[in-house]
Formats: structure tokens, C-alpha cells, sequence
């Protein structure tokens, strides 16, 4: 028997319950036997990150009233409903209406856009050559969010894309480019800029020729990963700040990242093939969050290094090879490549592909939001736990599993929804895992690792005038982790073949 979008949506809501931590769970769903079985337990996944990405959005529809995204929704949910007392009962009674743009649609004549605070203004517009949009790229609100609004935001925006016929199918990205506001510098009003540089883009956001310098005033190149110092401080009350780098706003989904191979560390726009070579590429190599929008300001740490020639100290497991990763999760998007003072709050244990890829958590120092927040445990229960599902989901929309997270009291790693708090690690932990990281970026720029998967990055840091000479860096190489490591290496290669 068929059933309407509606009856399929609201099963994909129902499925997805226990992602969202209420609700009958994908088991249920699961639980009929058979190839069909199998099938439906495989849409019941791909779903399950959209839709609770959507009702995210949809309840700040419902309860904050200002972070400047826009959700595409039937008309008749566009207007505004009553805010539930509690956020979390607010994503839940607003996945139904979420669910409409989930169902395998196209969005008709008689939908709305439902927009949330102020849009970009005219000439804040996505540049020249961006896809049309149905939702509106955020601005920086005008105030600092509520407590309920804080505790439902950042939220997503996508667009509902129709079904591919293939069982196995993926689901299609919305392009969501950075507006002409977030190419711009970013201001010393909502933000404590870095004053050695500034951010200049070339070429167009969302094409291949797409890059981010930070400049000097005289017009010279800053690496961004090499030059701008880290300068880590701690503070009376025990909290540390530090700089960092934005590479995807808050509300966008390009993947832009570090080009730690490239001479002064451009920031571009990955490849789908996660290939280096950029020549002869075309916009359809360029890879976009096929979730949706980020929940997050996201970027790199500047003079950190996640070591890949040696287990994590942590998690025993080798690290990706990048510099240390950080979302932000204050109110304002971040424009990109801007350099901003950040202040710790912890981190997240994520573990990639079998390799450690930590997520420091922090707040911009000027958030008014984010002011009374020293650790962790300070953030609201809510946002935790949704920056950790849209971590823990955002690749099943790519075809892949969820990701993995490692949990210190059990010495093992999860995937389990109901684990986010373990998932997390306070303020000071995350700040041992920031001294370490920058000694390990020192360890590199010296010449102290020597792999292949390290070569590229040294020669763009000698290019960039960061290295020493390969003669000079000989004397430093009794640096890296060779016999003295072995059991580490082999206690890693242990835990990493029991993960797969």
C-alpha cells in the first residue's frame, strides 16, 4: 500500500526519535526482517540527520526569534507558534512541521520561506554565480540570544531534494555560499580581531579559483597556520584564550579548509576526491556539508598540529594529519577567514576513520551570550547535545556511518545518541590537548617528522619561510617519536584494529 508524504514523514520523525533523545527509536523501525528490512533501516539513517537538522531550525521558528537563518516550510507553518517553557519540547513538537521538508519534495509554488531575524542586506548577497537559495544566510543578530534561543541554536537550513532512485543514494547539498557580509573582514565591534593581517579573498566563493589569504598591511602574505601566533593565555579565574582561524560561517556549507601544503596556507574549498591536486578541477569537485547548513563557526587552530606519526596521548589512536579543529558557538557567524579571539570551553573526543580529530568547543571573548561560560558545563544542555548530534550525523547524508566518539572512563569509543555528555571533556582537559598540539606543530616546522604524509606540509612551511633547511633540520629530527614510542604505536595499532 502507498502511503502520502505526510504518513512518510511523520514515520521519519518517529524513526529518528532516538537521535533526538525522545520518541519511539530506529529499532522499532528496524525490526521487520528481510532485504526490505535492511532498506528501511538504511533510508531510516540517511533521514535521520536531515531531520533533526530541520527541527532544529524549525524550533527556533517556535522559540528564539534572531539568528538571521531562513527554513524552508509549508505556508501554513511559516506563522509563528507559542514557545514551549522548554527548548528541547520545542525541537520535538516542531518536527512534524520539520518533517513536511524532509519528505522527498521539491518545495512547490505554495511554500513559504519562514526567516528567522533580519536577512543579509541587498549588498551582503551571495556573490555572483551562487545557486538561488530558499532560505536567507544569517547576519549578526542585534542581541544576544535568549536562554532558550541559546539552547536551540545554531540550526541548519536545507532544502528538501527529491529522492535518487538507487538504494544507496545520497543526498544532494544544498549550496549554501557565504554572503558578501561574511567574505568582508570581520569587525572589532563583535569580535577581538587579530591585527596582523586581515582576510582577502580571491577569486569567487563557491568556484575553483576560490582563496582566502590573510594579508598584511604593506600587502604581504601571513600563513595562517605558521605565522599568526597562538598566543594561549590563562587568565586568573583559570580561563584560556587563544587565536583561531574561521574557515566555514556559521549557516553556510562549503567545506573550506586550511591548505596546510600550499605556501602561506591559503584557506580553499575541499575537493569530494579529498585529493591535494587542485589542477584542471571543476565546481562539481567542490564539497559542500550535504547535511546542510554548519550549527557552527568552524575553523583551525593557528601553530597546532594533530600529529600523524604518533598516538594521541589521549586516545592512543594517531591523529589526521591537520591542524587542531574548533567550533565556535557564540551568536554571531564569523566571516571567513577571519582571525578571532576565542575563549575554551572544552572539547569533543571525535574519532575519524580510526584517527583522532579533536573539536576544541569555544566562544568568541565578545559574545554577551557566552560571557558567564568558563567550561563545559556552563553551555546549555540543549546546544551541547545538538552540536554533538550534527557531529555525530552530518556524515550519513554522504552515504558513511556515524562518526565515533571516545569516551575516557571506558577507554573505548561510541556512537550511541545517549553518550553525548560522555563525549565531551572540560576546559582544562581541552587545554592539555592545546599545549600538546602546539608542541607537536613545533615538532613539524622544526623537521622532526619525517613521513610522507608530512612532506608536503614542510615543504610549505620552508616555502613560507617557517622551516629550517632539510640540513639545518637534521640536528631536530632526534625529535620525533621513533623507538622511544614503539609500544604506543603498537597499543594504537591494537585499539584501531579493534574499531574497524
Amino acid at each position: 500500500m502507498r502511503h502520502s508524504s505526510r504518513a512518510r514523514a511523520r514515520h521519519r520523525v518517529e524513526a529518528c526519535g532516538g537521535c533526538a533523545g525522545s520518541g519511539p527509536s530506529a529499532p522499532h523501525a528496524a525490526g521487520r526482517g528481510g532485504s526490505s528490512g535492511h532498506a528501511l533501516r538504511r533510508r531510516t539513517a540517511r533521514v535521520c540527520a536531515a531531520t533533526l537538522t530541520l527541527a532544529m531550525a524549525a524550533a527556533l521558528v517556535a522559540t528564539s526569534g534572531g539568528d538571521g537563518l531562513g527554513l524552508l516550510v509549508p505556508a501554513e507553518a511559516a506563522a509563528p507558534a507559542p514557545a514551549p517553557a522548554d527548548a528541547q519540547q520545542a525541537l520535538l513538537a516542531a518536527a512534524a512541521a520539520a518533517a513536511a521538508a524532509a519528505a522527498g519534495s521539491t518545495p512547490a509554488p505554495g511554500q513559504a520561506v519562514a526567516s528567522v531575524g533580519s536577512a543579509a542586506p541587498a549588498n551582503a548577497s551571495a556573490p555572483a554565480g551562487a545557486p538561488a537559495a530558499n532560505s536567507t544566510l544569517p547576519t549578526a543578530p542585534s542581541a544576544a540570544p535568549s536562554a532558550a534561543a541559546a539552547a536551540s541554536s545554531p540550526a541548519a537550513a536545507a532544502a528538501s531534494e527529491p529522492a535518487a532512485p538507487h538504494k544507496r543514494r545520497q543526498h544532494r547539498a544544498p549550496r549554501l555560499l557565504p554572503s558578501a557580509a561574511l567574505l568582508a573582514p570581520a569587525n572589532g565591534t563583535e569580535f577581538e580581531v587579530y591585527p596582523g593581517c586581515v582576510s582577502a579573498p580571491r577569486g569567487q566563493a563557491g568556484q575553483t579559483d576560490f582563496l582566502v589569504y590573510c594579508v598584511r598591511p604593506d600587502g604581504s602574505n601571513v600563513s595562517y597556520w605558521h605565522h599568526v601566533p597562538l598566543n594561549m593565555t590563562r587568565g586568573p579565574d583559570g580561563s584560556v584564550e587563544f587565536w583561531a582561524a574561521v574557515e566555514i560561517p556559521r549557516g553556510t556549507n562549503a567545506k573550506i579548509e586550511t591548505q596546510t601544503w600550499m605556501p602561506y596556507t591559503p584557506m580553499a574549498q575541499s575537493l569530494l576526491s579529498g585529493s591535494y591536486n587542485r589542477t584542471g578541477i571543476k565546481t562539481s569537485d567542490l564539497r559542500y556539508y550535504k547535511v546542510g547548513a554548519s550549527l557552527v563557526n568552524y575553523g583551525s587552530i593557528v601553530q597546532t598540529w594533530e600529529a600523524s606519526d604518533a598516538p594521541d596521548e589521549l586516545t592512543g589512536l594517531p591523529a589526521d594529519n591537520d591542524p587542531l579543529d574548533f567550533v565556535e558557538i557564540g551568536a554571531a557567524p564569523v566571516p571567513v577567514g577571519a582571525v578571532v579571539r576565542v575563549r575554551l570551553l572544552g572539547a569533543m573526543t571525535l574519532i575519524d576513520q580510526g584517527e583522532t580529530d579533536w573539536k576544541l568547543v569555544t566562544v568568541n571573548t565578545r559574545d554577551p551570550g557566552g560571557a558567564s561560560w568558563s567550561d563545559i558545563g556552563d553551555v546549555p544542555a540543549a546546544l551541547r547535545q545538538h552540536v554533538f548530534e550534527f557531529f555525530r550525523t552530518y556524515k550519513v547524508a554522504e552515504g558513511k556511518s556515524l562518526n565515533r566518539f571516545w569516551v575516557a572512563g571506558r577507554n573505548a569509543t561510541t556512537s550511541a545518541a545517549e553518550d553525548w555528555q560522555e563525549a565531551f571533556v572540560g576546559r582544562d582537559t581541552a587545554a592539555q590537548v592545546l599545549e600538546a598540539k602546539y608542541a607537536d606543530w613545533q615538532r613539524l616546522v622544526a623537521g622532526g617528522c619525517t613521513t610522507d604524509r608530512c612532506a608536503p606540509m614542510l615543504a610549505a612551511a620552508r616555502a613560507s619561510g617557517d622551516a629550517p633547511a632539510p640540513g639545518a633540520a637534521a640536528a631536530v629530527r632526534a625529535q620525533a617519536p621513533t623507538a622511544a614510542a614503539a609500544p604506543r604505536v603498537a597499543a594504537a595499532a591494537v585499539k584501531l584494529k579493534r574499531l574497524q
